[in-house]
């Protein structure tokens, strides 16, 4: 259906190709530029130059740092005093000697319009383009010396990036046409792949041996599990807060998680430390202090992550947010299910005390 639709919009376009074809075929080049041609002229390029500037505007507001060089280059820089801007002078000199600039851009319009002309009507063509058609340094980007090999661009009907199942059948569908193909897709569907095999066990190896760390640091099995819990409960919340906002786990967001793993055992480390020293009575005096501790740490933490959401790159951004999201779902699982299980295992030891008298 598109290339019906774009074969029938190229039909519409030839008898306007045509038309102007005709009229630069019957156009003569004139001789002698008059005075009200160069008026015109002027006119112009003053014009011409109001344009650039507002592009570069434009282009400063945008953040498009190459094209506000460019056009600094042209009309000059507005923050330097002594900057100016090439069109202005041009005007200048033109202005200065009407007669002598008549005749100079007679002279430039006689040498040069004759190669205008050729290429506009070689532009109006409409027959079908073929191979020899194209210069040199097309078919030097596309094809290979001896011109029997040529490179083909594919493009996927959908949004590869924000669809892992489609870019796995895109890619699929590539190594099916051949098994050379290569480009981003096939090379992000293998990362994926690995990141997804290796970095499963890789975050299984870390949790068993931060297990082993924290119950050589507590002496109990219990207490390295109970240091853990709002680490575990945090990953699976900061996955439902992203789905929930409306962020998709992406290559950057997955890196995110091992940072996740070391940023987010902080929190139980110390409120299970507190709580032995504590005497595992006083949950009060616990979250008084060291709850307000953990929570200058997780909104710093959260700030210096989260500054990364303005980020340029897209990528930066969303490790920005995910780690935002992750260092907070760790404190509040910290505050909200470490408590409640530490308030739960007093009230029994309690109770059992009291069934004991």
């Amino acid at each position: 259906m598109d290339i019906k639709r774009k074969e029938e919009e190229q039909q519409k376009r030839i008898p306007y190709i045509r038309d102007i074809r005709q009229s630069i075929s019957n156009a003569r080049v004139k001789s002698l530029i008059n005075a009200p041609e160069f008026e015109k002229l002027i006119a112009e390029l003053e014009r011409l130059e109001m344009n650039i500037i507002e592009i570069q505007d434009m282009a400063y507001l945008g953040g498009q740092d190459k094209v506000d060089s460019k056009c600094k280059e042209i009309v000059g820089d507005p923050e330097k005093e002594n900057s100016e801007s090439k069109i202005t002078n041009l005007v200048v000199q033109l202005t200065q000697n009407k007669k002598h600039a008549v005749l100079r851009l007679s002279l430039y319009q006689k040498q040069a319009a004759p190669y205008f002309k050729a290429n506009v009507l070689q532009m109006c063509n409409t027959d079908l383009l073929t191979f020899d058609d194209l210069p040199e340094s097309i078919k030097d980007r596309y094809s290979n010396k001896t011109r029997d090999q040529f490179l083909i661009t594919i493009f996927p009907e959908g949004n590869i990036w924000t669809n892992a199942e489609f870019l796995r059948r895109f890619a699929d569908d590539l190594e099916q046409i051949d098994d050379k193909a290569t480009g981003m897709p096939p090379v992000f569907r293998a990362l994926i792949e690995i990141i997804a095999s290796d970095g499963r066990k890789a975050v299984m190896l870390t949790l068993v041996l931060m297990f082993f760390v924290l119950w050589y640091d507590f002496r109990k099995p219990g207490y390295a599990l109970l240091a853990m819990v709002p680490l575990a409960i945090g990953v699976f919340w900061m996955v439902g807060l992203m789905k929930l906002f409306g962020l998709q786990l992406t290559v950057m967001n997955v890196m995110g998680l091992p940072l996740i793993i070391g940023i987010g055992i902080d929190d139980g480390v110390h409120v299970i430390h507190r709580w032995i020293s504590e005497g595992k009575s006083n949950l009060y005096v616990i979250f008084a202090s060291t709850g307000k501790a953990i929570l200058l740490t997780s909104l710093t933490t959260m700030l210096g992550f989260g500054s990364l959401i303005f980020s340029v790159w897209r990528g930066f951004g969303q490790l920005g947010s995910a780690m935002f999201i992750g260092v907070a779902a760790c404190f509040l699982t910290t505050i909200i299910l470490l408590s409640g299980l530490l308030g739960y295992l007093d009230w029994h030891k309690s109770r059992k005390i009291v069934k004991n008298i």
